[in-house]
């Protein structure tokens, strides 16, 4: 039992250390780079280099993995891009279900209960 529960974990390890791999390629291989993006599109070269510098982007990609699979298990998400916020707070607010895609479920939730959707079984067409 004992070596299965040793199996079962350093599997489970080696597919979380690859998802984590694939996700920081992937993030990577997106077109466009965030430190122009947070430098804004008219910024000199040296305001985007120091941006990339403070983002840590002027690295080797193997330190780049490192700092970002030690943040992510200890919890530190960063900040986005877009708006400058706590990864922590986007990751609580989608925990939470506080995202776009509840609000589109919850719509067509309602519609369909208000009889826009399917008609309960039984009930006239002039009262559904």
């Amino acid at each position: 039992m004992a070596r299965y529960l040793f199996h079962r974990l350093w599997q489970s390890a080696l597919t979380l250390v690859l998802a984590s791999i694939i996700v920081f390629i992937g993030v990577r291989a997106l077109p466009g780079d965030p430190a122009l993006a947070m430098a804004g599109e008219e910024a000199d070269p040296a305001t985007v280099a120091a941006v990339r510098a403070e983002l840590g982007l002027d690295e080797s990609l193997v330190s780049q993995y490192f700092k970002f699979a030690g943040n992510t298990l200890s919890g530190d998400f960063g900040e986005s891009v877009r708006d400058r916020h706590p990864g922590q707070r986007a990751a609580r607010r989608y925990l939470a279900g506080d995202h776009p895609a509840r609000d589109l479920r919850d719509a067509h939730r309602d519609a369909a209960r208000t009889g826009r959707g399917r008609r309960r079984r039984g009930v006239p067409r002039s009262l559904a």
